[in-house]
């Protein structure tokens, strides 16, 4: 299970990350400071929460919870996959079409 999750968690970050590039040609680096920094943060805040979580409810129903909301928020990497292109395509003639405007 950690080998599948390890994986997947990896290629959804890759595929996010790139995205998160491609979109913002103009400023790249903020970009991706601004998806590290947003990612750490929920980082820190899920393992400051997940202590109490596991005290409160025990271990099985706090690894039931956090694969809960694994599901519940997989389809953003449907999403990303399905209508990322799109996204990207649309930010491109978008930027193209202020650069003939100047």
């Amino acid at each position: 299970m950690l080998f599948l999750v390890g994986n997947t968690t990896t290629g959804a970050f890759n595929v996010f990350s790139t995205l998160i590039v491609d979109i913002n040609l103009h400023q790249p680096g903020t970009a991706s400071a601004a998806n590290n920094l947003a990612r750490c943060g929920m980082g820190a805040a899920f393992t400051a929460f997940a202590q109490p979580l596991v005290g409160a409810i025990g271990i099985g129903w706090a690894s039931t919870a956090v694969a809960f909301l694994w599901v519940l928020t997989s389809p953003c990497l449907w999403a990303v996959m399905v209508w990322g292109p799109k996204w990207r395509a649309a930010k491109k003639l978008k930027l193209e079409q202020k650069e003939v405007k100047k």
